[in-house]
């Protein structure tokens, strides 16, 4: 399956494979290949203590405090993430929150879809690191079609209309 299992996340502590999540700085994560994935190889990412609301070390030493079996025990094999009854917690559960926080937001809910979070995700990476092919390797696509993903910040167009205004380049026609 292309689920994400307690095999597929190794806690690490300066570059050491460690036990516990809780005493981790960084995470590596299998991620087995996938219709999002062009190559159908599959990848690893590392990711590393934020400090943020927003930390998948955190998220994963919660995690890992309340389900403890699932990473080293006997459904280290099974969904990491799943619901109640045991089922994955699929793409179309993950469209229902997005879709049900834009609508406490005051948002239009067909806007927010899964997809949104590649979009996202390709469009923060392009505003901290405006390197296309990094982003285009870290989204695992072949193509340059993941460009219409990238949302300029509005930030990129102060200036902009200032500095065209004022360009005083000389054209040569052949």
């Amino acid at each position: 399956e292309k689920v994400l299992t307690g095999t597929d996340v190794i806690a690490k502590f300066e570059g050491a494979t460690v036990h516990k999540f809780a005493d981790a700085d960084e995470v590596m994560i299998w991620f087995k290949a996938s219709k999002t994935d062009q190559t159908k190889f599959g990848c690893c990412r590392n990711h590393y203590r934020t400090g943020t609301d927003i930390c998948a070390v955190e998220a994963l030493a919660w995690m890992q405090a309340k389900f403890p079996w699932r990473f080293h025990g006997h459904e280290q094999h099974e969904p990491l993430f799943r619901l109640t009854d045991g089922s994955p917690f699929t793409r179309v559960a993950i469209q229902e929150i997005l879709e049900s926080a834009a609508v406490g937001l005051g948002l239009d809910p067909s806007r927010f879809r899964s997809h949104s979070l590649r979009i996202g995700g390709a469009t923060a990476l392009y505003h901290i690191r405006p390197d296309v092919q990094l982003i285009q390797r870290f989204g695992r696509w072949t193509s340059n079609a993941f460009q219409s993903y990238l949302w300029e910040a509005n930030e990129t167009s102060k200036g902009l209309a200032k500095e065209m205004a004022e360009d005083l380049t000389t054209l040569h026609v052949v």
